[in-house]
């Protein structure tokens, strides 16, 4: 896990471990002992119990295997949605490391207010995680089978009268243009510019010609 990690490979700090076992484990009799603070009895039993969970690599919401990809810069090639994935995933990563970095400032200090401050910290930062980790997931998921997970694909069947044909040349047109608003920064508005171009492929027979 990123935060035991850093913290078993950093300055150990009470307060902070202490907040990652609170987040990490139920075990209601430790934290009770880490409650009455540091000694050099406590902070032995902490390392090892952020060892043992580390190891065992047990989380609070939903499990996944992508940590170490959240290490690492997410590639920027591809099409809109793999663009706009990027887009998504790099405020969260800049924030997660800029919370990691205000929380290493914290060094050996042990009051009761930097407890307070860094419980809230690595609550943050364990949430971007996951939301880092989701997104990833989301990026190899389209990687693997050309569209996203959370967007339903459905056959539409072209009209073949004229009239009606053109009004939903019109409706694909329309749609294309409210979603390439967004389309760099939603995934999902990547999603459905990129399928309202596909439409508007079966219904003309041409490719569709983005405007400036």
């Amino acid at each position: 896990m990123l935060l035991i990690d850093r913290w078993l490979n950093g300055n150990r700090n009470f307060i902070v471990g202490k907040s990652l076992f609170d987040m990490y484990s139920t075990n209601k009799a430790l934290k009770a002992l880490l409650d009455k603070g540091e000694t050099a009895y406590s902070l032995s039993l902490l390392v090892k119990e952020l060892m043992a969970i580390n190891e065992k690599d047990t989380r609070p919401t939903p499990t996944t295997n992508k940590e170490k990809e959240i290490l690492l810069p997410m590639p920027s090639h591809g099409d809109s949605v793999m663009k706009s994935l990027e887009a998504e995933w790099k405020p969260k990563y800049a924030l997660m490391n800029k919370l990691r970095y205000d929380m290493d400032k914290y060094g050996g200090d042990n009051s009761a207010s930097v407890r307070a401050a860094c419980n809230e910290l690595c609550q943050q930062i364990l949430s971007l995680e996951q939301e880092c980790m989701q997104i990833w997931e989301k990026r190899d998921f389209y990687e693997k089978n050309g569209r996203l997970p959370d967007i339903k694909t459905k056959e539409v069947k072209i009209p073949t009268d004229p009239l009606q044909l053109a009004t939903f040349i019109q409706s694909c047109l329309r749609q294309i243009r409210r979603y390439r608003l967004t389309k760099d920064t939603n995934s999902k508005h990547a999603q459905l510019y990129l399928d309202y171009i596909s439409k508007y492929k079966k219904a003309t027979g041409n490719e569709y010609q983005e405007k400036d």
